[in-house]
């Protein structure tokens, strides 16, 4: 084995590590607190850990906003926060997507290089990402009426 293959591998190792690291210690912790408080109110949820189809490591959690609902049954209605480290190019990748319902576009996409994933980095993308989703179903607030309504008195 030549240096420069060593040398590969001790950095891809050394990536995988921080991911791990950053994993184990402040996104699964993260995730499953959220999880459980919301299997707790009655909303479906779930954290997922596992490899894609190139070998990336990833941890998610998906849930929906509606107690009624079951996760897998309409996709479309599910929110999804993945954190996904990139072995090839030895970067964090976060994607999210909080409406995903016809009509609706809302998603998020960020790298971050290995220096940027930390506690409070990963905890901000994850509060952003419940904010949008959690906004992105607010029922519509009905317009205020432009001018005040008429009140009758009765004459005495």
């Amino acid at each position: 084995m030549t240096n420069m293959t060593q040398a590969t591998q001790t950095a891809a190792q050394t990536f995988q590590d921080k991911f791990a690291e950053i994993t184990l210690t402040v996104a699964k912790p993260m995730f499953d607190e959220f999880s459980f408080d919301a299997t707790a109110n009655g909303y479906p949820a779930i954290v997922e850990e596992s490899r894609d189809n190139n070998g990336d490591p990833f941890i998610s959690i998906r849930f929906i906003l509606d107690r009624n609902a079951i996760l897998g049954e309409h996709p479309e209605n599910e929110c999804l926060f993945v954190l996904k480290g990139i072995l090839a190019e030895k970067q964090f990748e976060v994607s999210a997507a909080y409406d995903q319902r016809p009509g609706k576009n809302g998603l998020l996409y960020e790298k971050l290089e290995t220096r940027m994933a930390n506690h409070t980095i990963i905890e901000d993308r994850l509060t952003k990402f419940l904010e949008a989703a959690m906004a992105s179903r607010k029922p519509p607030v009905a317009p205020k009426p432009l001018v005040s309504p008429i009140i009758w008195k009765a004459r005495n």
